[in-house]
């Protein structure tokens, strides 16, 4: 009996161990390169069996270059699979006298140019129980790393184009190195250049055999142990699906072959077919598939040259390369170009869920806005990604914008309005392109802002009909209205979408192909789920995605009778699986996930969120499946590995929606969020932790979001003009700040009752200053440098922010405006920036001379005006308020008044509007003489048909060119017969005869010298010339008659100059006006210069110098603004209340007489600048793009 037993139990330990054999050796037949074992083999006959495991271990791990031409062109990667080897993987009978890659693949002649290189990594899942069990995404970044750090010679992967060769296993490993490297900047360089991939029988739904093995492994009495790796091939595994639906979202960018085995896999005594067609091919429209006579081991190797699955791989891979030389060779400068594109854009590519495509020979390029990514809600980002997929596909186009870039031009942080006039209307206006270019602008109701972006996108009827865009979004009313206004610019077909069951059902047709069904099934299923979908796409993707995960047919029949209609009936359903969580754990975990997902200033990625809560996720399974269960699909894991909503629709639901388990009130939230943040930056092992670079992933989030959290929880007033430089807690918890000005706050949550204004924006990025001149100014916080300058018509009173930092608000007198500059709306484009000097990081979160190089970027200063209509520029008036007025603004329009009938006439317009810096009038105002700021000087003869209001004007004068020699215009004289002009430059002064323009004198110009000339009162032949030294008497010839010392003020004059000689109605006296530079600050002043001495024609002996009256006290310190000096000796000024004051010069008379006041909104420091007082005290008043003519009766009065 006991004999008996014996023999049973070691009979039954043989039969368990052979099944082990068996079942080992049943999927290794998956995707080891080894002969099937013959059927009645002996298994405990292992010696040839163990050599050729010997033999596989042998092969070297990493990058192996096999074969390396003198002349390369391409690279070809081979990638082996589970159990597989870098070397006998691709040799038939594992022998390496057949190993294809490297001895025959070089001799064909379209590859001869290729390196080959093979990867190996350790897969063999019969390994003991001691050794790490690792997982693909591992063997996914020990790829991406060897491939950018693994190579010794002077070639390195990435320089030329790169095809991959992956076999099983293999192609899994590569698809998650693909997507890895696309999220990461380190490598997405050398991801770029992966072209094309040869897919051999790679399971892309996985398999049933990987849970088989698993089991096996682990009963295993030899020591063996399951594996992560393995596990995760299993049909619908969270890794096979997570990979599916992340590389969809990159795969447009590759060539895809995906070859698939026909033959059954001889394992023991049995055979099958280890991966059917369906599980070996993706499905995708770009992807060529095709069959291989081989079964899974045998369609990685190949009996000679002539077998015929060797040519048909090879003639794939001829194909890719091929197709790569023809692109070459079509346009040579293509790539050059394309990297000149890249640096002007500052884009590489366009967005990984945007696409590139010409479908039936169009052209077209895609962008779709996403509420959740400010990258993709962004107009400027849109307008780049379009030009850069224009360039791609329009050499005409590409070639102008490598030209514009060769300059070392960078449009990345440019204003909206810049890359506008820049990538299109400078290009698009001038040349054709050879074809018609498509727009496809997708969730215009997700962008930052959808009025803006109908305004760019109406304006391309510009380009004569080259570009048509095609536009869908919610119909909003602010859309619907923006597009109501744009039907006045450009021609608008509206379609509403009434039927797109069509669309639905091929959505659903693609998605549905992972369910495990019969094609009846699936088709059923489609059907219903199309029935009820009511057009509305993100509810069948809602359905979709619990549908493929199920099991059974009846299982997939209850989900859809349980699921109602209608996206809020469908929310309310996903909201009560939030709401009927049981464990606390899914409950703390289902409120970070949605809290982050909807309040977030930018999505965080699982890595930066696992870090930030790694108590909560610590032992979370797979968290991609954990999310859906516990946030009832609102949250979602997108290609990029981060955490967002599945829509801006949940975001507006969830808002409004309460949940009993917990609250997810914005305030409270923003509290906790901006806790997690600070908690990350007062962590007292952070510097131990930079030093060691190893920076933790959530501080660059924390460090460039806490303000914006802080500021959404509670209302805490900055400090007036004050800058924060250090933020301390004490220990009644109370905010401590310390200023630029040594000053120390408390800061108190309570509402403040004094009357702060808040000069820094919101979200802490930009801050705003104003001056007393009415300029405005916003100021970059990281670089403290100014990024957009304001000039106004009127003096500030006060500037707020808005909640959301996109405008600003100030307040002018009686009235408020509000301002959006581009600059905002710029920076909202501007992504987390990410620190890459460890040592710099704290310091520069407060400090202005931090190392900024990483952690910042900078934005050239924008500039822009008030008010509507251009500036004032040069104004020109006349001794008498009957007289024709004249006058010139900053968009190069010349205008003149005339007060006789009150009628305004155009007389030019300059070309591309240049500015007009001088104007004069002949003295019988039939002559207008003009300056713009390139120097030219032209001269218009102004007539008027009497009886007629139209004012005719003729140029009899005009310079091609500017004189280099003469300098910039200072100041323009006619004579009083208005047949000469006096043309005062910088560097020299000219008279021309008119109309010939004949140059009858020079008169060179002392460096930095200033002067002004006006015409002798009593001498038709003669200037009198006015400079800070001396008054001096010249001929129209220039030639000087005499000159008189001037005892200037006591300012240096090496500093100041005369800014102008205001207008003065008295025989015997002269208004200066002077300019000194205080600490790059111009400091005005004025002198009274009597001039009987100059004026009258005879030498004084006893006068040797000609002194400025002296001025009371009083009148010096309330003359602010001076404008003039009456005929009876009296001068006009303004006061600092803007009053109009005049006050008796001629004698020693201090008494000052107040008559009216400007408003306050009249008056700013131009204007004043360009005012003038006429003979009988009318003010001319430039004032927001018009003249005032203020008459009063201060000559009556006197």
């Amino acid at each position: 009996m006991t004999d008996n037993v014996e023999t049973l139990q070691v009979q039954q330990e043989d039969q368990h161990r052979k099944s082990i054999y068996i079942g080992i050796q049943s999927f290794r037949a998956f995707c080891l390169p080894s002969t099937p074992i013959p059927s009645g083999a002996n298994p405990r006959s292992v010696g040839h069996r163990r050599q050729r495991s010997q033999n596989r271990k042998s092969d070297p791990l990493g990058l192996v270059v096999l074969h390396a031409p003198v002349e390369r062109s391409v690279d070809i990667l081979f990638i082996h699979g589970l159990g597989g080897a870098s070397l006998r993987t691709w040799c038939n009978n594992r022998d390496l006298e057949n190993l294809w890659p490297q001895l025959w693949l070089p001799e064909e002649p379209e590859l001869s140019t290729a390196r080959i290189l093979t990867f190996g990594y350790n897969a063999n899942f019969s390994s003991r129980k001691e050794q790490a069990s690792l997982t693909i995404g591992d063997f996914a970044k020990d790829l991406l790393f060897r491939m950018k750090y693994g190579e010794n010679g002077q070639e390195r992967l990435g320089e030329v184009p790169l095809i991959v060769v992956a076999h099983s296993m293999g192609g899994l490993v590569f698809k998650k190195a693909f997507i890895l490297g696309h999220m990461n900047d380190e490598f997405r360089g050398i991801i770029s250049s992966i072209k094309a991939v040869l897919f051999l029988a790679t399971p892309q739904r996985g398999t049933s055999l990987a849970e088989t093995l698993n089991k096996i492994l682990t009963s295993s009495v030899f020591g063996h142990s399951p594996k992560d790796y393995v596990s995760e091939l299993a049909s619908r595994s969270p890794t096979i699906d997570e990979l599916n639906e992340s590389f969809r979202h990159h795969a447009s960018k590759l060539q895809l072959f995906s070859f698939y085995e026909t033959l059954t896999t001889s394992v023991g005594p049995m055979s099958f077919m280890i991966l059917e067609k369906q599980s070996s091919i993706l499905g995708y429209p770009s992807e060529t598939s095709q069959p291989l006579m081989a079964n899974h081991h045998d369609v990685c190797k190949f009996k000679s040259v002539d077998d015929p699955n060797y040519v048909a791989v090879v003639g794939a891979l001829r194909s890719i390369v091929s197709t790569m030389k023809s692109v070459k060779k079509s346009d040579t400068g293509f790539e050059k170009d394309l990297s000149l594109i890249t640096a002007l854009l500052g884009v590489s590519g366009p967005s990984d869920e945007d696409i590139v495509t010409a479908r039936a020979g169009r052209h077209c390029a895609y962008f779709f806005f996403k509420y959740g990514d400010r990258e993709k809600r962004s107009l400027a980002n849109m307008l780049r990604s379009l030009a850069y997929q224009m360039a791609l596909q329009v050499p005409t186009y590409r070639r102008e914008l490598a030209e514009m870039a060769k300059p070392g031009l960078h449009m990345h942080g440019s204003d909206v309005l810049n890359i506008w006039k820049r990538l299109y209307s400078s290009i698009l206006s001038d040349i054709k392109l050879e074809q018609e270019i498509y727009w496809v602008i997708d969730g215009l109701d997700e962008s930052e802002s959808s009025k803006q972006v109908v305004d760019f996108i109406s304006a391309v009827a510009e380009f004569k009909g080259q570009i048509r865009v095609l536009v869908s979004s919610r119909p909003l009313p602010t859309i619907i209205q923006s597009f109501q206004m744009a039907r006045k610019r450009t021609r608008i077909v509206e379609k509403a979408l009434v039927n797109n069951e069509d669309d639905i059902r091929r959505f659903a047709t693609d998605e549905i192909d992972y369910l495990p069904s019969d094609d009846d099934f699936k088709s059923e299923t489609i059907n219903e789920i199309t029935r009820r979908s009511q057009g509305n796409f993100l509810w069948v993707s809602l359905v979709l995605k619990r549908v493929v995960k199920c099991h059974r047919k009846e299982e997939v029949r209850q989900l859809l009778e349980s699921t109602p209609d209608g996206m809020d009936a469908l929310y309310d359903r996903m909201l009560s699986v939030v709401a009927d969580l049981d464990m606390p754990e899914d409950k703390a975990l289902a409120r970070i996930l949605l809290s982050w997902a909807m309040y977030a200033k930018n999505p965080l990625t699982v890595e930066e969120l696992s870090e930030a809560h790694a108590v909560v996720f610590r032992g979370v399974i797979n968290l991609r499946h954990t999310v859906s269960h516990v946030c009832g699909q609102f949250v979602v894991i997108d290609a990029n590995n981060r955490v967002t909503l599945v829509h801006q629709s949940a975001r507006e639901y969830l808002r409004h929606s309460t949940l009993q388990s917990f609250q997810l009130d914005p305030e409270t939230v923003h509290e906790e969020l901006f806790c997690k943040c600070m908690g990350t930056l007062c962590d007292k092992t952070l510097r131990v932790k930079m030093n060691a670079l190893q920076i933790p992933q959530f501080l660059s989030y924390a460090a460039t979001s806490w303000a914006f959290h802080l500021e959404n929880f509670q209302e805490t007033e900055n400090p007036h003009r004050e800058r924060s430089i250090e933020l301390k807690f004490d220990k009644a918890d109370s905010l401590l700040m310390v200023t630029d000005l040594r000053r120390v706050y408390r800061l108190s949550t309570k509402e403040d009752t004094s009357d702060p204004v808040s000069w820094c924006s919101p979200n802490g990025l930009v801050f705003i200053t104003s001056d007393v001149e009415g300029t405005i100014k916003i100021y970059d916080v990281a670089q403290m440098t100014a990024i957009y300058k304001l000039t106004s018509e009127d003096t500030i009173n006060r500037i707020c922010f808005s909640p959301d930092s996109l405008r600003f608000y100030d307040l002018r007198g009686s009235y408020c405006n509000v301002w959006e500059p581009n600059c905002l709306l710029r920076l909202a484009d501007t992504v987390s920036d990410r620190f890459n000097y460890a040592d710099s990081i704290n310091e520069s979160l407060w400090s202005d001379t931090g190392d900024t190089r990483s952690t910042s970027i900078s934005f050239p200063i924008s500039e822009s005006h008030a008010d509507s209509k251009p500036k004032i520029t040069a104004v020109a008036a006349g001794m008498n308020p009957d007289q024709p007025l004249a006058y010139a603004n900053s968009a190069g329009i010349i205008e003149v008044f005339d007060p006789t009938d009150n009628s305004r006439h155009t007389i030019t317009k300059t070309l591309f509007g240049m500015g007009v810096e001088s104007l004069a009038w002949s003295r019988s105002h039939d002559r207008l003489a003009y300056a713009l700021l390139n120097g030219a000087v032209i001269v218009k003869t102004i007539s008027r048909t009497a009886g007629q209001r139209q004012i005719s004007a003729e140029t009899i004068y005009s310079e091609k060119k500017p004189a280099v020699e003469r300098g910039r215009v200072q100041q323009l004289l006619f004579d009083s017969t208005g047949k000469l002009l006096l043309i005062y430059g910088t560097k020299s002064s000219q008279v021309l005869t008119l109309p010939d323009g004949h140059v009858t004198a020079i008169l060179e110009m002392p460096e930095r010298e200033s002067a002004r000339w006006k015409q002798h009162p009593s001498r038709p032949d003669a200037l009198i010339r006015t400079d800070l030294d001396a008054i001096s008497v010249f001929t129209w010839q220039l030639q000087k008659e005499r000159s008189i010392p001037l005892d200037s003020a006591p300012s240096p004059k090496e500093s100041s100059i005369i800014e102008s000689l205001l207008q003065s109605h008295h025989p015997r006296m002269l208004l200066l006006r002077t300019m000194t530079l205080e600490l790059n600050r111009p400091r005005y002043s004025f002198s009274i210069v009597p001039t009987g001495s100059i004026y009258s024609g005879v030498p004084n002996e006893h006068s040797v110098t000609i002194k400025p009256i002296s001025l009371a006290k009083a009148i010096t310190e309330a003359a602010s603004y001076p404008l003039g000096i009456l005929p009876d000796g009296r001068m006009v000024f303004l006061d600092s209340s803007l009053w109009v004051c005049t006050a008796q010069v001629a004698d020693a008379s201090d008494t000052i007489t107040r008559h009216f006041f400007l408003p306050h909104d009249w008056v700013t420091t131009s204007g004043i600048m360009l005012s003038q007082l006429l003979q009988d005290g009318t003010i001319l008043c430039p004032c927001k793009g018009e003249i005032a003519m203020i008459q009063n009766d201060m000559v009556s009065e006197w």
